[in-house]
């Protein structure tokens, strides 16, 4: 935080990575002895200011350098009007880059039916594509050729527009809307390919040739009520659409999620016992994965917790779990099941 520049709050940062993959030729291109290393570095910064009373305006920007890719810049503005006190509206720009993965640039992994592989240009001599023509497979059907393009990391844009706001010190409420544009977006192809052998089947990664959009809204509500009681909601909606036929996106989120809770910070005169109860539920989605593929189904859980200070010892002892009813539930395809979790904890204040 640059606390000597006047003007505005300036906050400046930087970030470096050393990656080192070793699977010994299990999971990735590298062999026994020989592992892949690469580099990534990253700088930021941010200026705020507050332009008059009611607005304050934020710029950013950031630059990564990946060695497998070009560098690239991401501006971000953000506008905050306060309309009354305690209540903003903000509006938001922002660019967004993704590198690929260190799976979606270097896995090699046979599966049974096809392999996965990454989408760097090692893939196309890996297949031997100038020996034995690749093409595209599209619902089973394979089409044309395929013929590679540069590999590149996902951009993308998006707009959002919010409000927060407190009202009579009781009743807050927060929601926002945004909309978002990818190019480059990265997905997985199917390719055939015709071997003396046999059929060889792959999965690579590409970047979409067409632009990919999403959005989506949030909102979310509390309000204090007398004699420490409280209550709470929240859901959420994301949807990502125009993902060309054929391409796996692995967006893997579903369209709606709610939480909804109730909870007590001190119950009678001595505020000894408190408690709270939380509520989940999201909707069913298509889980997409290297190593499986298939339905989520819809789930919903619920939260709770009881404390108990000990004020003489300067301690609380909690007693609680989550997903107290033990219902199996599946965030992902192919995942275990998850049940239950108990906990009695006892913490001590110094």
């Amino acid at each position: 935080n640059l606390s000597t520049i006047k003007f505005a709050n300036v906050i400046v940062g930087g970030n470096w990575k050393r990656y080192v993959l070793n699977s010994q030729g299990t999971l990735f291109i590298d062999k026994p002895g020989d592992p892949i290393t690469f580099g990534e570095l990253g700088a930021y910064a941010q200026a705020t200011k507050k332009v008059i009373d009611r607005l304050t305006l934020s710029f950013s920007g950031r630059y990564d350098k990946n060695e497998d890719f070009k560098g690239h810049f991401t501006p971000r503005a953000t506008a905050l009007i306060e309309v009354a006190k305690d209540n903003n509206i903000r509006l938001s720009y922002q660019t967004a880059y993704r590198f690929p993965s260190t799976q979606q640039k270097y896995i090699r992994l046979d599966v049974g039916g096809y392999e996965i592989l990454g989408g760097l240009p090692w893939v196309m001599d890996y297949m031997q594509a100038n020996k034995y023509p690749v093409y595209e497979l599209v619902n089973g059907v394979p089409t044309a050729p395929y013929v590679y393009k540069e590999f590149k990391p996902e951009n993308m844009k998006s707009f959002e527009v919010g409000y927060k706001g407190l009202i009579a010190d009781r009743f807050f409420i927060d929601a926002y809307s945004y909309f978002g544009e990818y190019s480059d977006f990265l997905v997985r192809n199917s390719l055939v390919q015709l071997r003396p052998a046999g059929t060889k089947i792959f999965s690579t990664v590409v970047n979409s040739s067409t632009k990919v959009k999403t959005h989506g809204f949030g909102l979310g509500v509390d309000y204090r009520l007398p004699r420490n009681y409280s209550v709470f909601l929240n859901g959420y909606s994301d949807v990502l659409t125009d993902v060309p036929v054929g391409f796996v996106s692995y967006y893997n989120t579903p369209k709606y999620r709610m939480n909804a809770g109730f909870a007590n910070a001190g119950l009678g005169k001595r505020k000894l016992v408190g408690f709270n109860m939380l509520l989940h539920w999201q909707d069913k989605f298509n889980s997409d994965g290297d190593l499986a593929t298939g339905p989520v189904d819809a789930f919903t859980t619920v939260d709770a917790q009881i404390s108990y200070q000990l004020r003489k010892m300067h301690s609380m002892v909690k007693l609680g779990g989550t997903n107290v009813f033990n219902s199996y539930y599946k965030n992902s395809y192919g995942n275990p099941e998850i049940g239950g979790l108990y906990y009695l904890s006892l913490a001590f204040h110094l």
